[in-house]
């Protein structure tokens, strides 16, 4: 096993009252050969900037930009870092101290590993177990099933050319997860929790409407549009049973 340096990136826009915490997740890690990279996007609150002003570690690194959007943010933040693994982090959301070192483990077992994600529990408004389902192919064409905190290859991100700064509405790691496995990746869930999705206020998931999340899914669809051709039969098949499964419920 070698000792690969890990980038932890955080987009941050307004996000004064809990970057702190997300930071200090990030940077007390077990594993130690790490950076932790802070882009501000552009942030227009004053307690905002002065709270990114004041944060210090000799592992984290600060930058400011013009307001880009989150896909952007995060593109802008790992083509600043030097590691060989990506893990991005909201600022608002916390990981537990042996994230990376377990998912580490797994990259480096395994060339062919592009995405290791964790059990998950909501912290926040909402505190409980996160109910996702394992990752399985077929599924994974329907719906996400893998937070945006999962660790990936740096050359996996470039080969692909990174977040798409068109998911102006949100689903970019769902769509930048798909690129991934049109690599061909495999991906692994960690069998324990080490991620923890802060539910607060208005999330840019809970204030889409039905037109975004259109928008966003024709995006998908049109994008990846080869790897669901592929795969047409098996998504129609996964389709009519959760249909069959509502159907099912529906008449209890």
């Amino acid at each position: 096993m070698t000792n690969p340096l890990v980038s932890v990136v955080i987009p941050y826009y307004n996000g004064a009252e809990f970057v702190n915490e997300a930071v200090s997740s990030a940077l007390n890690q077990s594993y130690k050969n790490l950076e932790v990279i802070l882009v501000d996007d552009g942030s227009t609150d004053k307690t905002s900037q002065k709270v990114f002003d004041n944060l210090q570690d000799s592992r984290l690194k600060k930058f400011r930009t013009l307001n880009q959007g989150l896909p952007s943010a995060r593109n802008t933040a790992i083509s600043l870092s030097f590691g060989k693994y990506i893990l991005p982090l909201d600022c608002d959301d916390v990981i537990s101290n042996t994230y990376v070192e377990n998912a580490v483990h797994e990259l480096e077992l395994n060339d062919n590993v592009g995405i290791v994600y964790s059990h998950a529990c909501f912290i926040g408004d909402v505190n409980q177990y996160w109910d996702l389902p394992e990752f399985e192919k077929i599924s994974f064409l329907i719906n996400n099933c893998i937070f945006c905190s999962a660790l990936f290859r740096r050359e996996d991100w470039k080969t692909v050319g990174g977040y798409k700064a068109d998911m102006i509405y949100g689903l970019e790691d769902y769509d930048f997860w798909l690129s991934l496995i049109e690599l061909d990746r495999e991906v692994i869930r960690l069998p324990d929790i080490h991620f923890f999705y802060r539910k607060h206020g208005i999330s840019m998931i809970s204030n889409v409407n039905q037109e975004r999340i259109h928008y966003s899914y024709l995006k998908i669809i049109n994008r990846h549009k080869n790897l669901y051709n592929e795969n047409i039969l098996g998504f129609i098949v996964r389709i009519n049973e959760l249909q069959n499964k509502l159907k099912n419920s529906s008449t209890k």
